[in-house]
């Protein structure tokens, strides 16, 4: 038996309701294999189903045998579509259940493959802290980022460390022969779109690393309320035709909302307007209605 949990204010459990329940292969294979079920925690038996099986995060799944009404697999958060079904493959499998990976890792099992079912598992409820630990025991173990498995466990799982980060900076030239220089400096790019000035000076160069530099020393312009400083570095990427138009447009969104709702001066709420107007004509998202209702 399939459970979500759910409560009436949670987004993510109202967001999976609208876009991952209702498409077919969701649809087709949760039917195929599971009785399944809505509860909300919050009303009639579910508060007491919810405190039966130690419900405290929204949504939570989980996935019950009927025979021992015992939880055999749980797993929670907003998911993407892949990684739902996934949940639900695992959920079907006695060795990938949660209650068979965390017990195992408990006992000191190190086993490769073991542990990158492991953190598979706990990247997709969003426990980073076993994430980072477990994928440090793997490396440790003899698997290295050239593997391909290992890369693409490292580039699904593994964000917001900047050692790994410098890492892979380092070995530029090594893993681009191994994995491809499109697939590392993608992956350098989205682990840098925050980064410091000084955290990027430490970084080889990549596709994507002057971006993020001229963004950040936008975006610092405009936290500092130098708003003229700051359209001027907006514009100037704008501008540049080298620059992906679609992450200028998904970067620069925050920002004009921000200054259309409460610009401190006729100036930024006139270059706030025409951000808005370049989201418009170049967002490659036409249905996302939020966008010209802004403009």
């Amino acid at each position: 038996v399939f459970v979500d949990f759910y409560t009436d204010w949670c987004g993510p459990c109202y967001n999976m309701a609208k876009t991952v329940f209702p498409l077919y292969e969701t649809g087709e294979f949760f039917n195929s294999h599971f009785v399944n079920a809505k509860i909300d925690a919050e009303k009639g038996e579910g508060v007491e189903l919810a405190r039966r099986y130690n419900v405290r995060s929204y949504p939570t799944y989980l996935f019950i045998d009927p025979n021992t009404e015992e939880a055999v697999h749980r797993s929670s958060g907003w998911q993407e579509p892949e990684t739902f079904i996934w949940t639900a493959q695992s959920a079907l499998a006695p060795q990938l259940r949660s209650t068979t990976l965390l017990s195992r890792y408990e006992a000191g099992d190190r086993d490769r493959e073991f542990l990158i079912s492991y953190i598979r598992y706990n990247s997709s409820v969003y426990k980073r802290e076993p994430v980072q630990q477990a994928f440090k025991q793997l490396i440790d173990g003899g698997a290295s980022l050239t593997e391909p498995e290992i890369w693409d466990l490292y580039d699904q799982c593994i964000s917001g460390n900047f050692s790994w980060t410098r890492y892979v900076s380092d070995n530029h030239d090594l893993l681009c022969r191994h994995i491809g220089k499109e697939k590392v400096d993608a992956k350098l790019a989205r682990e840098t779109r925050f980064a410091t000035p000084q955290q990027m000076q430490q970084l080889c160069e990549f596709d994507g690393k002057r971006f993020n530099v001229a963004w950040t020393e936008a975006s610092a312009l405009h936290t500092a309320k130098e708003y003229e400083k700051a359209a001027a570095a907006i514009d100037a990427i704008i501008a540049d035709t080298t620059f992906n138009r679609q992450e200028i447009v998904e970067r620069l969104g925050y920002i004009a909302r921000q200054g259309m709702y409460g610009a401190p001066t006729d100036f930024w709420f006139d270059k706030c307007v025409e951000y808005l107007r370049f989201i418009a004509y170049n967002n490659t998202d036409r249905d996302d209605a939020r966008i010209h209702y802004d403009y």
